[in-house]
C-alpha cells in the first residue's frame, strides 16, 4: 500500500511568503508596527533561518492540527513575542523564532503521539531557551556575528516557547476523551475508565 503524498502546509506558506515580502519591503517602509514584528526579519540571512524552521515544523504538524488550530496557535505564539518585545522594554522583537519555538512545544504537547519523540522536543526546546536566557542571547548570537537579537531575541524564545506550553497542554486535555498514562500516552476514553 503507497502512502499519499503529504498535503502542503497551506497556513505555514502563506506566513512564509508574508514574511518574504514584509522584510523585502521593510527598508521602504522604515520601522515595522509591532503587529508586523513576528513577519519582520533583520535581514535574508535572519529571514531564511525562521522560513526554513517554520517550514520543517509546519511540514510535520500543520496538517495534524488542522489549518484553523494551526493558525490560531500561529496567531498567539507569535503575539506572545510582541507582548514580551512591549511589556518588557526589549525593544522590537524581530522575525518568526518565537512562533516557532511554540509551535514546536505545543505541537510536542497537543498533538505528538509517540512519547520518545515528544520527550526529546520538549527538552530540547526547554534546554535551548535556558541556556539562551542564561547567556543572554539566541544561538544565532553566539554562533553569527550578523545574528545580533541579544536578550530581546532569548526572551521572545522563551516567551513563544511558555505560549506553547499553554496551547499544547489544552490541546492535550481536549484529545478526544483521552488523557495522559503515567508513560505520556494517551489513553482512549473507552480503556481510561
Amino acid at each position: 500500500m503507497t502512502r499519499p503524498a503529504p498535503i502542503a502546509p497551506a497556513v505555514t506558506i502563506a506566513v512564509a511568503a508574508a514574511a518574504v515580502v514584509v522584510t523585502a519591503l521593510t527598508p521602504a517602509l522604515g520601522r515595522a508596527a509591532p503587529v508586523l514584528w513576528p513577519i519582520t526579519h533583520a535581514g535574508w540571512a535572519h529571514l531564511a533561518l525562521d522560513v526554513a524552521a517554520l517550514l520543517a515544523i509546519g511540514w510535520v504538524y500543520e496538517r495534524r492540527a488542522g489549518a484553523a488550530r494551526w493558525a490560531a496557535w500561529l496567531a498567539l505564539v507569535a503575539g506572545a513575542g510582541v507582548v514580551v518585545g512591549l511589556g518588557a522594554s526589549v525593544g522590537p522583537v524581530l522575525g518568526l523564532s518565537a512562533a516557532a519555538h511554540g509551535l514546536l512545544v505545543a505541537a510536542g504537547f497537543g498533538l505528538e503521539r509517540r512519547a520518545g519523540v515528544r520527550r526529546v522536543v520538549l527538552a530540547g526546546v526547554a534546554a535551548k531557551v535556558l541556556v539562551e536566557l542564561a547567556a543572554g542571547m539566541t544561538f544565532a548570537s553566539l554562533a553569527h556575528p550578523w545574528a545580533s537579537a541579544g536578550r530581546a531575541g532569548a526572551v521572545a524564545h522563551a516567551a513563544g516557547a511558555i505560549a506553547g506550553v499553554v496551547l499544547g497542554l489544552a490541546a492535550w486535555s481536549t484529545r478526544v476523551g483521552a488523557r495522559p498514562s503515567p508513560q505520556g500516552q494517551a489513553i482512549p476514553a473507552r480503556l481510561s475508565r
